[in-house]
């Protein structure tokens, strides 16, 4: 992303912030039996910087392993309020597919989530 904030300071260079985003991971780990297991990670952010969805590939060397979670937020500008989030979503498959980042999971869609109890 561009700088989000410029500040002139007299004798020096400007001074600026940017808000940096990691889109892409890919990661590799020796697998059981020998061999390598790579995951990827992909992830897209809205207009705050904030991560809106993330795409969990799972093994690329597999198919069926990958889950979509989608974040929304409940923010309230005003009072400086960005990162509350109003809901965490997650879905089989990528959020690629329209239906996985719009319809409500069902109970075979639904990816179980640890509780912390």
């Amino acid at each position: 992303m561009g700088p989000r904030a410029t500040r002139v300071r007299p004798g020096l260079p400007a001074l600026t912030a940017y808000m940096t985003d990691v889109r892409e991971e890919t990661e590799r780990s020796q697998a059981k039996g020998g061999g390598w297991q790579r995951t990827k990670t992909e992830r897209t952010f809205d207009a705050y910087g904030m991560e809106a969805t993330e795409t969990d590939h799972g093994d690329i060397a597999k198919t069926g392993d990958e889950s979509c979670t989608v974040t929304t937020y409940a923010r309230n500008t005003s009072a400086n309020i960005l990162e509350l989030e109003a809901s965490e979503k997650t879905s089989v498959g990528t959020c690629a597919s329209p239906a996985a980042r719009s319809r409500p999971p069902t109970p075979r869609s639904r990816v179980p989530r640890p509780r912390p109890w």
